[in-house]
């Protein structure tokens, strides 16, 4: 949605290997696939060295709550994996001073 109401060029982080490669897929299949790029990682271990205007996140929003039988689902849920400490470091790390 990003790349259709803007002429940015969008990076995205994605920690999940299906997920990830599912839009890779939608990336492919997008109008704006030149403008859309992503990084198979944890964001805690992202190495460009590229700052970004702007961070859009969708961050898990559990902590310590019950889990699902979905292992996947809670990896994407709960704050086992990113705390919201971890979050708040890699936005410093990647915004740009005036982002």
């Amino acid at each position: 949605m990003a790349a259709q109401n803007s002429g940015a060029t969008i990076t995205a982080v994605e920690l999940d290997e299906q997920a990830a490669q599912q839009a890779l897929g939608n990336f492919t299949d997008s109008p704006w696939a030149k403008r859309l790029r992503l990084i198979h990682c944890a964001i805690q271990v992202v190495t460009t060295n590229q700052c970004f205007d702007c961070i859009v996140t969708n961050p898990p929003f559990f902590q310590q709550a019950f889990k699902g039988i979905d292992p996947r689902r809670n990896l994407a849920r709960h704050t086992d994996t990113l705390t919201f400490t971890d979050l708040a470091k890699a936005i410093a790390q990647h915004l740009n001073d005036n982002g």
